[in-house]
Formats: structure tokens, sequence, C-alpha cells
């Protein structure tokens, strides 16, 4: 060792110094290994230590099937960024999150005939129905006019957690009730007076459907020319009757009347080639079963419609609707 070496000389004057001997060697070795075990990338800050918590969430499925499901966690904190991820393909959640109190959604976002839009909070999550593209109609529902056309959703299913609260050590399970958005109208048009065989073709379109729906509140969202937008339908022949399967997110509550009419509008195409336009006005019935369902319109309606010749034409007359229990199914992806 170079004993002439200035540094060395201090460090060797600074030990015998404070310890009374001269040791500098030690002295070099106990720094040298000092600073080469404390690296900075061993440091471990507590910042940098994020805790998390055990969460199970099993919605109650003892009245529906969910398909693959979409949940979004959002943090009630006000500045942490919602956190998305994928249930399982029965719709349950197993896996950690952040400590924290959050509020949840989970939904089926697989349908392609909707859009999840604004999601950055619950308050703006909606599921939305595009506009119908007018080329991608049947001849028959292209000659509708004067209307917004909306399709008709698959099978959509919202379950909100109001509350969940994340800690560490203390594993959370949460058992949800799915709530099924979409909704089923049915028709049952009976008809009479031979036109069973004289009619080829029947299409339909229903006015005054909500055009999205919020997610953590499922309520539909009004906007001003609801009695503007509607959805075109077709039926199926079933002997002297034809029958009709209209899938949506609600009907706006005509408020008898006060608001605006429901006018059902159909197209007859008879086997000779030519048409026919039945318009019949369904403002009483579904005030009816608004009053009946507190506002609400219910999972699954069926209203009986029957057809008859008349000195203009063709007349129709609703009969006495019914409810039936909540059966919706249109093809979720």
């Amino acid at each position: 060792m170079d004993r002439s070496n200035p540094s060395i000389q201090f460090v060797g004057t600074l030990f015998q110094t404070v310890f009374g001997v001269r040791r500098p060697t030690m002295l070099i070795v106990g720094v040298s290994v000092a600073l080469t075990s404390c690296t900075q990338s061993a440091i471990l800050y507590p910042e940098q230590l994020e805790e998390v918590g055990s969460v199970q969430i099993y919605p109650d499925q003892s009245e529906c099937t969910l398909p693959a499901t979409q949940y979004y966690f959002y943090n009630m904190d006000g500045e942490s960024d919602r956190i998305v991820m994928d249930g399982d393909a029965h719709g349950n959640f197993d896996g950690t999150l952040p400590v924290g109190i959050y509020r949840v959604i989970a939904t089926n976002v697989a349908d392609s005939r909707v859009s999840f839009t604004t999601m950055d909070s619950p308050e703006t999550a909606i599921v939305r129905l595009p506009e119908l593209d007018e080329s991608s109609l049947t001849p028959a529902l292209s000659r509708v006019a004067d209307y917004t056309l909306l399709p008709q959703p698959g099978n959509i299913y919202s379950t909100v957690i109001e509350s969940l609260v994340v800690s560490v050590n203390k594993p959370v399970r949460k058992g949800p009730s799915p709530v099924l958005l979409t909704k089923q109208l049915n028709f049952s048009f009976l008809l009479e007076d031979g036109l069973a065989d004289e009619i080829a073709a029947m299409t339909g379109l229903l006015p005054g459907i909500y055009p999205a729906v919020h997610l953590y509140t499922h309520q539909g969202i009004e906007i001003e020319n609801a009695p503007n937008m509607a959805t075109p339908f077709e039926t199926a022949s079933a002997g002297a009757e034809r029958t009709a399967q209209i899938y949506h997110f609600g009907l706006y509550d005509p408020a008898h009347g006060d608001q605006y009419a429901y006018t059902l509008a159909l197209q007859l195409t008879m086997r000779d080639g030519s048409t026919t336009d039945v318009s019949l006005d369904l403002t009483d019935v579904f005030s009816d079963i608004m009053d009946e369902n507190k506002g609400v319109f219910p999972a699954n309606i069926t209203i009986p419609i029957e057809l008859t010749k008349s000195t203009v034409g063709v007349a129709a007359d609703a009969g006495e609707w019914t409810q039936e229990g909540e059966t919706v199914f249109n093809g979720n992806a």
C-alpha cells in the first residue's frame, strides 16, 4: 500500500484520532462494503409499496346467466383513475385492487349493436344505441321516413356496487344483483277476414324508445326528440297470426298523451305486390302499462292486435296486454 497517498494518510489519521489505533485498511474495506451493498435499485421507498386487498365479486345469477363481463372500479377518493378489469366468462371477478373505497359498474361490453361511452365516471357511464344505417335495412323497412332509426339491443346487464371497501388482510366478497337493461315488447297480430292469405309480409315501427341508459342508475336518458326515435321491426308468420318481438331500453311515459301520442306504424305487403299502411294509437295502452308499473316499462309485455278489413283498407285494434316473466333474449354476443 502506498502510504504516501494523501487520502490514505487522512483516513489513517482520522481512524487513529477516533479509535486510538492505526487501522486504515480495515476502515477502507468497511466503507467499500457499505457503499456497494446500498445501491439505489435496492431501496424501496414507502410510496412505492402499494397496498392491495383481495376482492371477489360473484353476482347473484339465480334469475339470469351472465355472459363475460367487464368491471369498472371508480375510487371514491376523487383523484385516482378508474380501474378496468375483465371478469371471467360467467361474469364473476376474483382478483386484487389497491386499498380504497370504490363504486363499481360491471357490464357485458361485447354486444356490437350498442356502444359504451363516457365511462370515466359512474355519473356519466352510459350504454347507447347507435343510429341505424338505412342501407342495412330490408326494402320494406327502408321505406320508413321522418324517424331516427335505432337498432334492437341484445341482453345488456348492469351490475352495480355502491360501496366496495378494499383493505389489507381482510378479503371482501360481494354478491350483487344484476339488472337486465334490455326489455321485450311482443306483438301478436291476429289476421281476420282472410288477411292471413293476402298478406305476404308485415313490418312496423315502434316510436318513443330510449336511445341510451345510465349504467349506474339504470335510468333511461331523456332527450327532446324522443317521439322521432323509433325501432323498426319485422314480423313472422304463424298461421292466422303474425308475431313480432321488439327489444329496447324502455319507452317514454306518454303521460296519457299530454307529452305526445304513441302511434304504431305498420306496413302490409300484399301478395299482389301492393302495400297498405296501418296506424294504431297505443297511447292509452302504454299509459296504462306505465301506471301499473310505477312509471317504468316492464321487462316483458305482450299486446294482442287484431287486424280486420274495413271500408278504407285495414283496421287495427289493440286487446288487453299481459305481463310476462323476465325471459328477454336477443342473440346476445
